[in-house]
């Protein structure tokens, strides 16, 4: 009976540990990367459209993200 338990437990510390990989891989992406940068600038955007309308603004909002002329490359 107690190697139920066991397993159980195990069972859940390999889930946790997968969930923390997972999240650990999301937020160095986020974070790390250039395609993170954008993503953060995108959701920050949509975000403050998203209070907008609930204050009553119906802009649309322009999502697309412009690279700012001195991180272009030529």
């Amino acid at each position: 009976m107690r190697s139920r338990h066991v397993r159980s437990s195990s069972d859940r510390f390999w889930a946790g540990f997968l969930a923390g990989a997972v999240a650990g891989g999301v937020i160095g992406v986020i974070f790390g990367t250039e395609i993170g940068k954008k993503a953060r600038k995108r959701l920050e955007v949509a975000l403050s459209d998203m209070r907008g309308r609930r204050n009553g603004h119906s802009s649309p909002p322009d999502l697309e993200v412009q690279t700012p002329p001195e991180e272009q490359t030529s």
